[in-house]
């Protein structure tokens, strides 16, 4: 049986694997699961594997490396001086 469907199909996502993503951030895959296990970078388990969306992977190499520059710690630390 045929079925008459006109509607678009939905998009597939990519997903990468913790190997996958390490490869291209540079970084060891034990960093990546750090990275998840923290809450910085979004990945979902299957099983014993972790996949992780090729756009969220995108959205963390945007993100500029280290902590955020801190107004008050900066001010604190020229009056001590």
């Amino acid at each position: 049986m045929l079925v008459n469907w006109s509607g678009s199909l939905p998009r597939l996502t990519k997903l990468l694997t913790t190997a996958e993503a390490a490869a291209i951030l540079g970084v060891t895959p034990r960093r990546v699961l750090n990275l998840v296990k923290y809450g910085r970078l979004p990945a979902s388990r299957f099983g014993w594997v972790w996949l992780i969306k090729a756009s969220d992977l995108k959205k963390f190499q945007k993100r500029p490396p280290g902590r955020p520059k801190s107004e008050n710690l900066s001010r604190n630390y020229k009056k001590t001086l």
